[in-house]
């Protein structure tokens, strides 16, 4: 029956109607729980105890009590299952029993009454996750029914074990085989977190399924064939609504699709996705013209922040899935998803790359506007930038994820503009640098930047864009106007010149066509003439500078040949050789005068 069908009928009879697609997260309920409460340590008691408080608050919020005074029992209808909590409460439920049921097996003291205890606590909880299974296969998603069909085969495999009867090995090992084969199934569906935890409890239930296959010995089970079969069946048929469910949940949110220059990105991570799907609605809001500079920077901010942490996630991801190994055919799943989830690494850089690109545009556009080309190193700067990040592109889209980013339409559009980019840029730049030598009075080499610039605009002029005809429009009327300053320049300093050297005599014999300079105070001593105080004259006094004049200096006396002058005998005693000689004879005189008392006395 349609929902449409079952709403009319509701109305009519005056019932509820039957809830659908309950979201309900069974393993990350169960792994939040043991893991704060208790389990981590195996302290089933104390899981016990948190499984009872949760149960009492649950039937208190749900008004599900059973009565004041006298126990009323009441059972849970899919009817009034119209959020989580009435799943998680039939979850908490058979955890409670099931945790009763460990602390009793884990007693030292094992007697027949714990043992019994025991199998009854396990039959109530399997009885219960029947029930749950149930109920979220008729109003949960195709997802959490699944988990739930799992958990209830995990629970009823457990029971029958714990009777350790000889028919009981063979209904147990069919349960806990379909648990191992819908965990299988799961762990290749959803985010890496969900795989994880699949494959948590895919390692719990191996030594259960070599325990059961031992007990129940060499016995054939051709015998189930055919209902093993149609479980299959069923199964994949299962298998299929959650792949299409998880299809349409990670086609994109909100009508943003998760592509980037026609390559498809598959998010499997929710947090992922949320984040990148965030960054991209704010980069669609940066990119769009009407808002200002600063707002429409500050969300190019928010933007790379989201992409960031978008990317992050993945790194993460991807060094997770690194690190575990896996059977076969989980090791072909993990390497399908490394590929997806490297793909999706590389798109990521290339996106966060092109809209640095889009923000250092609007940089520029905003620096002229704002100080009209009045700081020239700012944009040469700014300039700078984008090469590098054009470079940085280029590079990106031909390697990363080995070409796929390139493989589409759309992105070999891309990486045949670059180059075409780049050389506006460079062009732009030149410019720019131009502007600086204006400024700093050097027009020549201002006008051989605009040339360069002139020649970038021509390698870029194949596709005739509207900014590339500006950028050279712009380089040749800036050099036109810079080499006729420099041809005004050249002009003053060749008048300035010729005014400097009137009145210099410039003939080699002293005659020349000018006028001698008049002479000063100090030349011309014997002579009557006014050299200082004429009206009109600077006065004449001294010549400025002075002329120079010799100076005596001290000889120069070369000593590298005194060894090869002999002295006369009058002056022998003043060389080297003479003063060791006078020193030898004194030495012995001394000597003799200490032994024999005489030659060194006084006279």
């Amino acid at each position: 029956m349609s929902a449409e069908a079952e709403a009319e009928v509701a109305d009519a009879t005056g019932e509820q109607p039957m809830p659908r697609n309950v979201a309900f997260p069974l393993l990350q309920m169960l792994k939040t729980a043991q893991e704060q409460h208790g389990l981590r340590h195996d302290d089933y008691g104390r899981y016990r105890q948190y499984c009872a408080r949760r149960l009492r608050r649950l039937h208190k919020a749900l008004k599900f009590t059973h009565g004041k005074d006298r126990y009323q029992a009441r059972v849970v209808e899919a009817r009034m299952c119209t959020d989580s909590r009435w799943l998680e409460m039939l979850l908490i439920n058979a955890e409670r029993a099931w945790a009763a049921a460990m602390e009793a097996k884990g007693e030292d003291e094992q007697t027949r009454e714990r043992r019994q205890i025991a199998q009854r606590k396990l039959r109530r909880a399997a009885k219960v996750a029947a029930e749950l299974a149930r109920i979220a296969g008729e109003v949960g998603e195709p997802r959490a029914a699944l988990e739930a069909e799992a958990y209830s085969s995990w629970m009823g495999g457990v029971a029958l074990m714990e009777n350790e009867l000889k028919g009981a090995w063979d209904g147990a090992l069919a349960l806990l085989d379909r648990a191992r084969r819908v965990w299988e199934q799961l762990s290749r569906v959803g985010d890496l977190d969900h795989a994880a935890m699949c494959r948590s409890r895919l390692q719990q239930l191996e030594p259960l399924i070599r325990y059961c296959r031992y007990k129940r010995g060499g016995g054939s089970s051709a015998d189930n064939d055919e209902p093993m079969q149609e479980a299959e069946q069923e199964l994949s048929a299962k298998m299929e609504a959650v792949l299409a469910e998880e299809r349409a949940r990670f086609r994109g949110s909100e009508g943003v699709s998760l592509e980037w220059r026609g390559t498809a990105l598959v998010v499997r991570n929710e947090q992922t996705r949320l984040m990148l799907v965030q960054g991209i609605e704010l980069a669609g809001q940066a990119t769009a013209a009407g808002a200002g500079a600063e707002k429409r920077l500050a969300l190019f901010d928010k933007a790379f922040m989201r992409l960031t942490d978008a990317q992050r996630s993945v790194r993460s991801d991807l060094a997770t899935m690194s690190s575990e190994p896996g059977s076969a055919s989980e090791q072909r799943g993990a390497e399908e998803r490394t590929a997806q989830l490297q793909v999706l690494d590389a798109a990521l850089g290339a996106m966060l790359i092109d809209r640095t690109v889009e923000r250092n545009e609007l940089l520029v556009a905003a620096n002229k506007a704002a100080h009209a080309g009045s700081r020239p190193e700012e944009l040469v700067r700014l300039y700078d930038t984008l090469l590098g990040n054009l470079a940085e592109l280029q590079e990106t889209v031909q390697e990363a994820a080995g070409g796929a980013l390139c493989s589409t339409a759309q992105g070999a559009e891309l990486l045949a503009s670059i180059p075409a980019r780049a050389a506006v840029v460079k062009a732009q730049r030149s410019l720019a640098i131009a502007r600086g030598y204006a400024l700093a009075a050097r027009p020549l080499e201002a006008a051989a930047l605009c040339l360069r610039a002139k020649e970038h605009a021509a390698k870029a002029q194949s596709g005739g864009e509207e900014e590339t005809l500006k950028v050279a429009a712009e380089a040749a009327k800036l050099r036109a106007i810079y080499l006729a300053d420099a041809a005004e320049a050249s002009l003053s300093e060749r008048a300035e010149a010729e005014r400097s050297m009137q009145g210099l005599n410039l003939a080699a014999d002293g005659s020349g066509a000018g006028p001698a300079p008049p002479k000063t105070l100090l030349e011309s001593l014997d002579e009557f003439a006014p050299k200082a105080g004429v009206k009109g004259e600077a006065p004449r006094l001294v010549p400025v500078p002075l002329p120079p004049q010799p100076v005596p200096a001290a000889p120069i006396f070369l000593d590298t040949a005194f060894n090869l002058i002999a002295a006369p005998p009058s002056v022998a005693h003043r060389t080297a050789a003479g003063a060791d000689a006078g020193a030898k004879q004194s030495a012995v005189a001394g000597l003799a005068s200490r032994i024999f008392g005489w030659g060194g006395g006084k006279k």
